[in-house]
């Protein structure tokens, strides 16, 4: 038995908590978001290290599995960058979960960390952080946000992610 079968329940709490709240229930809308929380429960079994805790890893990457199919079904991409949608935040998206919800040290940790993102000297990099981690927003989709190149992205995720490491005293970070 795999990690991945343990959190099946998770993956099907996050699908159901992402239900349009304006529309009747759907079993065909239902069963696109269980595939798209499925994958990333699978990519998040493949992903994870053992260091952390695998539910709020695995929940980051269900929920970034929701919201890609989501776009994706959507067939706009744009509309995300003209009016993002606020995702869960990264300390409070396991506490949905009764039987997985984060200890007080992984709460702290998070909040330690979105803490230090709002501290970076450049208010610029704290946004890319945002929009890359906590939004989702792919290196290409900032670089269109800020009007800059993808390659000047890149970097400066590289800057304020090494800054990061600094401050919260943790080994560089790739990004």
């Amino acid at each position: 038995m795999s990690i991945a079968e343990d959190y099946i329940p998770l993956a099907r709490k996050l699908a159901r908590n992402s239900m349009p709240k304006r529309i009747a229930f759907s079993e065909t809308v239902f069963d696109d978001l269980l595939s798209d929380a499925m994958l990333g429960l699978t990519k998040a079994s493949v992903k994870w290290d053992g260091t952390r805790p695998f539910a709020p890893f695995a929940t980051a990457w269900i929920l970034g599995e929701i919201a890609k199919g989501k776009r994706a079904r959507s067939g706009c991409r744009s509309d995300r960058l003209t009016n993002p949608q606020p995702m869960v935040p990264l300390d409070a998206a396991p506490a949905v979960l009764r039987d997985a919800s984060p200890g007080p040290a992984e709460v702290a940790e998070a909040r330690a960390l979105w803490r230090a993102v709002d501290q970076l000297p450049d208010p610029r990099l704290g946004r890319i952080v945002r929009l890359h981690y906590q939004f989702d927003y792919s290196q290409r989709e900032i670089a269109g946000v800020l009007g800059c190149s993808q390659m000047h992205v890149s970097r400066l995720l590289r800057t304020a992610l090494a800054s990061l490491a600094e401050k919260l005293g943790h080994a560089p970070l790739a990004a």
